[in-house]
């Protein structure tokens, strides 16, 4: 083989990550499932026409919502932060970043996580 079989690949793994960041994007869709939306069938005197072989559908509300399907495998992305860097202004007291955000916009990165706006 081309590794030694007593390759420690968590060291590759986390080289990895701190190479690509741990930020995975995936292609999905959204869907309308399949008889989402219709109305029961019903008999000659109205009432609704029960099939033993499907379970019954709920009756109110009826369900409309989507389905996500994903399209392809997940794959690692740079880290993403809101707004682009390129997005912040220079301030007269800049943080450690050397810019200050723009006020009331909330900032996003994946070290921080979400800080609001003040």
């Amino acid at each position: 083989p081309a590794f030694p079989m007593t390759l420690d690949m968590d060291k590759f793994a986390a080289s990895h990550i701190l190479d690509c960041g741990p930020t995975l994007h995936m292609r999905a869709e959204y869907a309308i499932p399949a008889g989402s939306g219709d109305d029961p069938k019903l008999d000659e005197e109205g009432n609704p026409i029960e099939d033993e072989e499907k379970p019954p559908l709920p009756a109110f509300p009826k369900y409309e919502g989507l389905t996500f399907a994903s399209t392809s495998l997940p794959a690692t992305m740079p880290d993403v932060a809101f707004p682009p860097l390129d997005g912040l202004v220079q301030g007269i007291y800049p943080d450690t970043a050397g810019a200050v955000p723009i006020p009331g916009v909330p900032t996003f990165t994946v070290d921080t996580g979400l800080i609001s706006g003040a």
